[in-house]
């Protein structure tokens, strides 16, 4: 092995005296070459860029912008969206736009019901040379869950909040989460699990509660209120939506406030949780 370490030094350092030949001469001005080339061919390709909205909520529309940093040769420009298949995955093409020698292309698409994150990328069409593509964006969907889609871990006595039996709230009927019995108070605390950005529904209480009745709803994230409902009466209906910062836990808090006290049942109407998906 040393001799052989040897014999290498001494030939470069005979290479080294001899003066410059032309075949280093000529290999020293192809490299050149090869790289003003390359860098030439990578200057000529078109870049595209793609901008899709981080979050999107099942059933609206949302756009998704794409840019051209030359459009010169282009003639088709298409998005691409990742699908399953198979144990894998594929691209299908959700839509396409004639080239018009513009930068900017945006194409309108909705979210579904089951989709939990989008993957997209754009592709150009060149009239010469191969098509380029984008870099993948993904984008998170949300959906509106009813509040029955969570498990209670603490239901009082008197709340039905399974979502499926209907009740009458302001002369409609409703499903949601209501009360029932003669408590003064009733909860129903679920874990939500840092998963959901928003809740919405209807506060009042069921027609079936007595005249001149009142009743308050509260609801707590992580055990910090973010809404108080105003002074609820038969025939009354309040529709609200709140934003939550992503609580691991949600509590419903009703209140009898009838004075002096008499029947009354507080209810939501319709409640749902804005979540990203659930399994």
């Amino acid at each position: 092995m040393t001799r052989t370490f040897g014999a290498v030094v001494t030939t470069a350092l005979v290479l080294a005296a001899v003066p410059a030949l032309s075949t280093v001469s000529t290999v020293s001005t192809v490299s050149t070459v090869s790289a003003t080339a390359d860098h030439a061919a990578r200057a000529k390709k078109p870049k595209v860029t793609l901008t899709v909205p981080p979050n999107v909520v099942e059933g609206e529309q949302f756009t998704v912008v794409v840019k051209l940093g030359r459009a010169n040769d282009a003639t088709r420009v298409q998005l691409l969206q990742q699908v399953a298949s198979g144990s894998g995955h594929s691209w299908r093409t959700v839509g396409t736009a004639k080239a018009k020698r513009k930068k900017t292309y945006s194409f309108r698409l909705t979210a579904g019901e089951d989709d939990a994150v989008l993957t997209y990328r754009a592709k150009l069409v060149r009239a010469k040379g191969r098509p380029v593509t984008s870099d993948p964006v993904l984008s998170t969907v949300w959906h509106w869950f009813t509040l029955g889609s969570f498990d209670p871990y603490v239901r009082t006595t008197g709340v039905n909040d399974n979502g499926i039996s209907p009740f009458n709230l302001n002369g409609q009927s409703v499903r949601g989460w209501f009360t029932t019995g003669s408590p003064k108070t009733w909860e129903s605390r679920y874990t939500l699990g840092r998963r959901c950005q928003a809740m919405r529904g209807v506060v009042g209480v069921r027609d079936e509660s007595a005249d001149g009745s009142s009743a308050q709803l509260r609801l707590l994230a992580d055990d910090v209120e973010v809404y108080a409902s105003p002074s609820l009466s038969p025939g009354t209906a309040q529709p609200f939506q709140i934003a939550l910062a992503l609580p691991f836990r949600l509590a419903v808090l009703a209140q009898n406030t009838s004075t002096p006290p008499v029947s009354v049942y507080p209810a939501i109407g319709e409640p749902q949780l804005l979540c990203t998906a659930l399994a």
